[in-house]
């Protein structure tokens, strides 16, 4: 009986195995290769256990170095040759370029895992602006440092090549340098064993590492990788994948993920900046001249502030900001009992001029006296013993930003100030604007401001009349 079951059983696995082997060749070929691979070979990442059972091998950690060039810096956009030997800060754009590309790598969903840059500044700047937000600390090496013009640092391209002409461009970098430049091969060796022992530390881990380096890196990727361009934008990103022993030039010269960033910080809603400069006062009424010096309003002054509160009673703002002088704490109390102050909104400093008769003024400096009464040409005023126009100006720019960057993207701010340094901003920082100071009316100003910019939305006038 029992060799009649083992029999039926023997016959019913013939079947099954006959009727497998019908379902198709790849099914056959697996099977042939775990049968036969057992003592001779196994797949690159299976390992045939002696049970006959397929493991995975864990695969080979993948580490991604974002190589960046730092932004935008004012020895870029004047064409001027620094490199290791000296630095530049980053300008305006080169700051908005760099947090713009920390906007397009998070988009992009690129997660850093750790950050490096060289000993400049413009290099650590930059990172810290890609990585604003997260709590990463920029490692500074130096040997990642620019490559050096040797004494031709801090010149004009024009300047070295007119006293300095050579055959062709690599002679500067040359042992024999005829500006006594870093020979090409000693940074290519010493920015590649940097990058390499950055790769080897990092390695097993694998993940993303921001990298933040010069326009010279270009020489050593080109070297390594002779796909590579000649030349890196700013705030570009290049990328190295390291595999095992073997890395490869992903991508070179990438701005991509800096013009998706661009666009996000477009979208972003700017604060709003009201600014209501004072009505008229005491002072201004009898034609004296009312600077840091102080007043109180007149009756039409009066009027024009009641004016102001009805007009901005529907609006809701999250700072409001005094400058310090008495007129402008009037003005605050009308919004809050709590207003914060600023010296940097009070009035423009007119030295010993302050509280002239402007109708001398005038007879003794007719340019300055009549731009004081109409509240024209400020920013060209210049005194002995105050401020000038251009400082006044960039005093208002710098309070401005403060405040700008204190409230979220979308926020509101109101700033009691005065005209003459209102005038002298914008005549400054927004010259297209549609804008005239007054001395007789209280003006509501709105700007919007976003990541150092300023653009003009409207200005309303208030009279007591």
């Amino acid at each position: 009986m029992k060799k009649s079951i083992c029999f039926i059983l023997c016959i019913s696995m013939v079947l099954m195995m006959t009727a497998c082997s019908k379902e198709g060749s790849e099914t056959d070929d697996v099977a042939a290769t775990v049968e036969s691979s057992t003592d001779e070979t196994t797949s690159v990442d299976d390992t045939v256990t002696e049970a006959g059972a397929i493991d995975q091998v864990p695969e080979t950690p993948v580490l991604r170095i974002y190589l960046v060039r730092h932004g935008e810096t004012y020895s870029n956009s004047k064409l001027l040759l620094v490199g290791s030997g000296g630095n530049a800060q980053l300008t305006e754009e080169g700051l908005k370029d760099a947090k713009a590309l920390g906007l397009g790598l998070i988009e992009a969903g690129v997660v850093f895992d750790a950050a490096y840059s060289s000993t400049l500044g413009r290099t650590y700047q930059t990172a810290n602006q890609i990585l604003e937000g997260t709590d990463l600390n920029v490692i500074q090496v130096e040997e990642l440092k620019d490559l050096s013009w040797g004494y031709a640092e801090g010149h004009s391209g024009t300047w070295v090549f007119e006293n300095y002409p050579v055959e062709t461009f690599d002679m500067y970098f040359s042992e024999e340098s005829p500006v006594a430049a870093e020979s090409m091969e000693a940074f290519i060796e010493r920015f590649g064993t940097a990058l390499d022992k950055i790769a080897a530390e990092r390695n097993e881990q694998g993940g993303n590492i921001l990298l933040v380096a010069h326009s010279s890196m270009a020489y050593y990727l080109n070297a390594i990788f002779p796909d590579a361009g000649n030349s890196l934008n700013n705030t570009s990103v290049s990328i190295i994948e390291y595999k095992g022993d073997e890395k490869e030039l992903i991508s070179f010269n990438d701005t991509s993920y800096l013009e998706e960033g661009t666009k996000l910080l477009e979208e972003q809603a700017a604060v709003t900046l009201t600014i209501i400069t004072n009505p008229l006062t005491l002072f201004e009424k009898v034609q004296i001249l009312e600077g840091s010096s102080d007043s109180d309003y007149t009756a039409a002054g009066e009027e024009a502030m009641n004016k102001i509160a009805k007009a901005l009673e529907t609006e809701t703002f999250d700072l409001v900001y005094e400058s310090g002088l008495g007129r402008s704490r009037k003005l605050a109390a009308l919004f809050t009992d709590t207003p914060r102050q600023n010296r940097l909104f009070s009035e423009f400093f007119f030295g010993d001029y302050e509280a002239s008769d402007l109708s001398e003024l005038k007879n003794e400096n007719p340019e300055l006296g009549i731009a004081i009464q109409e509240v024209s040409n400020i920013l060209n005023i210049v005194t002995t013993t105050g401020e000038s126009g251009e400082v006044a100006a960039y005093r208002m720019k710098c309070g401005l930003e403060q405040v700008g960057e204190e409230v979220d993207a979308g926020g509101n701010v109101l700033i009691c100030s005065h005209p003459y340094i209102l005038a002298a901003f914008v005549e400054k920082y927004i010259p297209d604007a549609e804008y005239q100071g007054t001395l007789e009316q209280a003006q509501i100003i709105k700007l919007g401001y976003q990541d150092g910019n300023f653009t003009f939305i409207s200005a309303d006038n208030y009279s007591g009349e």
